[in-house]
């Protein structure tokens, strides 16, 4: 799944002197293989096509929406290749504090998700992908919940 975040407030801190732009995620989807887990904060066409020629992705990709990356970023997360069912990831929220893009990120792996001692043996590539529109920020960090 890809995510698209639309710009919905400023809200003050109240404990800190420190603003806080909020963002909201709508879902788009396409498929990826990305093998090796890693994290992407994506700004241009370029970085995009590099992005998928290290993770030796070959095909077109197709997204279900246009990307204009003029007006949008792209964030990605990406748990690699795993060998059992039961592994999602989310990208919760987003929010500009400070200069900083702090992206707050959702997973569970098989063992969260079931009491059961058994998981089906398939290889899965869970991720969650999501345009932002252009935070105009440098750093990026993410926290996983």
């Amino acid at each position: 799944p890809i995510y698209f975040f639309i710009f919905i407030g400023i809200v003050k801190s109240p404990s800190k002197k420190e603003w806080k732009v909020k963002i909201e995620p709508t879902t788009i989807d396409t498929e990826l293989r990305i093998t090796r887990r890693c994290n992407a904060h994506i700004k241009s066409e370029e970085e995009w096509r590099k992005f998928l020629q290290d993770h030796e992705i070959q095909e077109e990709i197709q997204l279900s929406t246009e990307i204009n990356f003029d007006e949008v970023d792209i964030i990605g997360v990406f748990l690699g290749e795993q060998s059992t069912a039961g592994y999602s990831v989310e990208i919760d929220s987003c929010e500009i504090t400070e200069g900083t893009l702090k992206i707050n990120v959702n997973i569970e792996t098989a063992n969260s998700n079931s009491d059961s001692l058994f998981a089906a043996q398939v290889l899965t590539y869970p991720f969650a992908l999501a345009s932002i529109p252009k935070p105009g920020t440098t750093n990026t960090v993410f926290n996983f919940i």
